[in-house]
């Protein structure tokens, strides 16, 4: 009786009804949540979800009763000390003079005659400006006054039935994301939080954060961690290269730049995201030109600055006069260690930036690649007072003196950068923070309330907007051409040592042809540019598929008829790998594993995937926020991905969509490219496919205090062998090593050790717990504060230097919020002071 609805909920308009939701979908959650998918389509406005659905939404709630009585039914089982019940204006209440304790106390008619009020100085009367019922509340009002349902001696009700309220509890955590996302997301217009003016002649900003953040460089490619604790004794006295927990031995630190230039055998499994890129851009380096190289990457992998907002804004006159009066005579505001608070929240900033004013967006005609490839080559320069690019070039300045140019390992090694070295940086800055935010969104039970500052994202992609067009040199004309048209240079050959498209990183790519038009292009134009990119990011993901078989495999594939019903991925397939057939270009493997197509798609949907996120998160900052896709909301790939590319309306889902009737000229022209190399090794070696990257985690902790303590203490300098006095357990890669400033140090060794180790370990942080005395200890360069501990014992009180002897245990809510803060760069909001002062512990 049931299969011929179940049939229909595909259908948004043919929903079940309530009788048919109780008895069968509540017994599946599979089930339901398909439903609820459906019922709360992402995709649609909030308030026409309510409109067409509320009354179903109410039925599905109560159940086979009325919504009205189903909230009489639930208010049966109010077992809340507090009445708490709110009336608006006009409503009849009551006032004990007797029993009230503050002279504003008022009760609603049933708490009244529910108490005991007789001849007690009493009266009733008509509140017109609203109130709330204050009875059960025990400093407004005498308990003898309470009624039995409420204050703390009321007679407890009967526990709600679950079968009540089971619909209530998938349901609503639903619906209230949706309101709270809408909510969270709506764009208030923006008035100065000191003057209280939003006068348009005076330019406004946002309060900003500018942190430097390095976990994003030790994402491994591995999703189990390999950092764990020697729970015994005799574990500690075997060799130290056996264990990742270590002491003071530099050889293993997870980003020694010289340990993995050395080390030629280094696992696929452990390679870090700043190894794969700074491996893979060294690679580069030795075929192509560094002006080729650094218009087809991005650097800076290892350190960024992530720039995020309290929200609240100040005009650029406001904030100097601010920041004078907030700070030291000689601290200029280009200075980013000069900190400052934010006039409304008392958030830490350290900066302000511009917040554009759009009045227009850029008309396009019916021909959508013409009015791209028009306002390419017309490089448009928007006009801005002095006084803006005065701020504009002052802000980019401090941005690019806080990135540790150490690790850059494209450099000229020149005070002013070039043009093309500051458009690098320009778009390794905006590739930084949307690779930071996906990490946020991909982190699963990641800590919702650490994460509540604002992205600035959009602020920060005008800046570059503006100063980009400055910068250009004409090759962004050609880029975009040979993309969208397969146009070849005659230029381009060996000899020129371009990076071929196929070796290009397509996320570049992007905001390359982002930055180069005016801001802000329609919708539909960036639909477009999406659409030509993903068709790139596309056929390279099948050119490193096809490049990674042997040559028999090859030779199959070639062979293949086109199949229709496979779209044209059967026709793509024949052909480069007839292509790289012919021209010998496979991976030498001697294992023959004939692919399906089924697994070749799932590969070539991972592998454009993280190119997908970034233009649906470049469309949800710049065009149409995306409700749904939210941090601590974790969704499996295949369903968000197909979601994201719904959101983004490509022309054919995840298939290639030409503008070309000869797309397969283009194809080709795009393989010419990189079969005219020579070395093709290295080619093989820039090709391989970008691993997946998962979260960093800290170590495993154990749960015992007692179980850390042990494998910690009694070990040894690895350099002097000496004993280490105060040993310290570093959270994020697991290294133990002495404190740098105890009073008896072991030896110089451990003193550069403990240096590199801060630089190197997660970009100048350090999050680590002393041992004796069970402190967390947060450090960022030269300044460092305490946190609460880790471990609590039975009654959640802390034994800080273990005075009082008691059993401690892992406190998996302080381990999360730590980690959360960590992940999402906002440690600041944890932390009320650094300190510069030498350690005591």
């Amino acid at each position: 009786m049931y299969s011929d609805q179940h049939n229909t909920i595909e259908n948004p308009t043919s929903l079940p009804s309530s009788t048919y939701f109780q008895e069968y979908y509540l017994q599946d959650e599979n089930r339901v949540q398909k439903l609820l998918d459906i019922l709360f389509d992402p995709h649609q406005p909030l308030p026409e979800i309510i409109q067409k659905y509320l009354t179903i939404i109410k039925s599905y709630l109560s159940g086979r009763q009325s919504f009205e009585g189903f909230c009489k039914e639930l208010q049966k089982y109010d077992n809340s000390i507090l009445c708490g019940c709110v009336w608006t204006n006009s409503t009849i209440s009551y006032r004990c003079r007797t029993c009230a304790i503050n002279p504003c106390m008022s009760l609603c008619s049933d708490c009244f005659y529910a108490g005991n009020h007789d001849k007690h100085d009493t009266n009733m009367f008509r509140s017109i400006g609203g109130g709330v019922c204050d009875c059960g509340d025990i400093e407004v009002m005498n308990s003898n006054g309470f009624c039995k349902s409420h204050g703390p001696n009321r007679i407890p009700n009967e526990s709600i039935p679950l079968k009540l309220i089971q619909s209530s509890q998938i349901i609503l955590p639903r619906l209230l994301l949706i309101y709270y996302v809408v909510f969270f997301v709506v764009s208030i217009t923006a008035e100065c939080c000191i003057c209280q003016s939003k006068d348009d002649q005076n330019p406004l900003g946002l309060v900003v954060r500018l942190s430097d953040s390095g976990v994003l460089g030790i994402r491994e490619v591995s999703s189990t961690s390999d950092n764990y604790l020697p729970l015994s004794i005799d574990d500690n006295n075997k060799s130290s290269s056996n264990y990742p927990l270590i002491c003071c031995d530099a050889n293993l630190k997870r980003n020694d730049k010289k340990y993995l230039s050395t080390d030629k055998q280094l696992e696929e499994s452990n390679r870090t995201c700043a190894q794969f890129y700074e491996e893979k851009i060294r690679t580069m380096l030795e075929m192509f030109t560094e002006e080729s190289v650094s218009e087809s990457m991005t650097i800076s992998w290892r350190t960024g600055i992530i720039i995020n907002s309290c929200g609240h804004s100040m005009h650029l006159s406001c904030y100097k006069e601010y920041f004078k009066s907030h700070t030291k005579k000689t601290a200029s505001e280009n200075d980013p260690h000069i900190e400052f608070k934010c006039p409304m929240c008392r958030q830490k900033s350290n900066g302000l930036i511009y917040t554009p004013q759009i009045d227009k967006q850029i008309e396009s005609n019916e021909n959508l690649i013409e009015t791209v490839s028009n306002l390419i080559e017309k490089n448009i320069k928007i006009c801005i007072s002095p006084l803006i690019a005065e701020w504009l070039t002052n802000f980019i300045e401090k941005i690019y003196l806080m990135v540790n140019k150490n690790y850059r390992t494209i450099d000229k090694q020149i005070k002013q950068p070039s043009d093309d070295i500051l458009a690098l940086f320009l778009i390794s800055i905006l590739r930084f923070n949307l690779e930071n935010d996906i990490l946020i969104r991909d982190t699963p039970f990641i800590d919702s309330p650490i994460i509540n500052r604002k992205s600035c994202f959009c602020e920060l992609f005008y800046i570059c907007n503006l100063k980009y067009p400055y910068l250009l040199n004409h090759s962004h004309i050609l880029l975009w051409h040979r993309i969208a048209t397969g146009h070849m240079n005659t230029k381009l050959n060996n000899n020129e040592q371009t990076v071929p498209l196929l070796l290009s990183d397509s996320v570049v790519l992007l905001l390359r042809i982002m930055l180069s038009l005016p801001y802000l292009i329609t919708k539909e134009l960036y639909r477009v540019i999406v659409q030509v990119l993903f068709n790139l990011t596309y056929i390279q993901a099948l050119f490193t598929i096809i490049s990674e078989m042997n040559k028999t495999e090859q030779e199959i594939w070639s062979r293949i008829s086109v199949d229709k019903t496979k779209n044209n991925i059967s026709e793509y397939l024949r052909m480069i790998s007839l292509k790289l057939f012919q021209s010998n270009f496979n991976s030498n493997i001697d294992n023959t594993k004939i692919s399906s197509f089924e697994s070749i798609n799932a590969l070539i949907r991972e592998r454009c995937g993280n190119f997908i996120k970034i233009a649906a998160l470049i469309q949800h900052y710049l065009y149409q926020s995306i409700t749904w896709w939210i941090p601590d909301h974790h969704l499996h790939f295949d369903h968000l991905s197909k979601n994201l590319i719904k959101e983004l309306q490509l022309y054919n889902n995840d298939e290639p969509y030409w503008f070309s009737n000869d797309s397969l000229s283009i194809i080709n022209n795009w393989l010419d490219e990189v079969l005219i190399l020579d070395k093709q090794q290295s080619i093989l070696k820039i090709i391989h496919a970008i691993p997946v990257f998962h979260s960093p985690q800290f170590i495993e902790l154990p749960t015992c205090y007692s179980d850390l303590f042990r494998s910690c203490n009694h070990r040894r300098c690895s350099y002097c062998q000496e004993l280490i006095i105060e040993p310290i357990l570093c959270l994020i890669c697991g290294i133990v090593y002495s404190q740098e400033r105890t009073k008896k140090q072991c030896c110089d060794q451990q003193t550069r050790f403990i240096q590199e180790h801060l630089l190197l370990c997660s970009g100048n942080l350090n999050i680590s717990i002393n041992i004796n005395s069970t402190k967390t200890l947060i450090q960022r360069e030269k300044r460092y504060t305490y946190w609460i501990s880790l471990y609590l014992d039975q009654h959640g009180e802390e034994d800080l230097n273990l005075r009082r002897g008691r059993i401690l245990y892992l406190d998996r809510d302080r381990l999360r919020l730590l980690y959360s803060a960590w992940i999402s760069s906002n440690l600041d909001q944890l932390i009320n002071r650094w300190s510069t002062d030498p350690f005591d512990f």
